[in-house]
């Protein structure tokens, strides 16, 4: 299937996948941490040899999975805050690394990101109780 035909398959896919009455609360904390750090399909790839990158990358993804587990976003609004601050920093000068634009720029034109998180989120929708 092209890449066109699977897009206008994806909101059926979507709306498909949540159980009815399901609780999707906690959807985007789980996708949100997948985003961040999943091997293969999260931002935390690009960090490279860059341990401040890395380590504001887990460091939010380490605040999404307090969530998860039971705190709310409310009560980490400070340290999400932070991490936002050390993100931003990091990325700012990760920004002056051509490479890795380079090379996110090569992976997304292949299309391959956008569909590992479309399957993600309709998987998180799934197992939604």
């Amino acid at each position: 299937m092209d890449a066109i035909a699977e897009v206008k398959l994806w909101p059926t896919r979507f709306l498909k996948a949540i159980p009815v009455g399901a609780d999707l609360s906690l959807v985007w904390p789980q996708f949100a941490v997948w985003l961040l750090i999943d091997e293969k399909h999260g931002v935390i790839r690009f960090a490279g040899e860059r341990s401040d990158v890395r380590q504001a990358i887990e460091r939010t993804a380490a605040l999404w999975q307090r969530v998860i587990d039971g705190e709310s976003v409310e009560s980490l609004k400070v340290e999400f805050n932070a991490a936002a601050a050390a993100a931003a920093d990091a990325s700012a000068r990760a920004a002056a690394d051509a490479a890795d634009a380079a090379a996110y720029a090569a992976y997304a034109a292949r299309h391959i990101h956008w569909r590992a998180c479309a399957d993600k989120i309709i998987e998180l929708l799934e197992a939604s109780e």
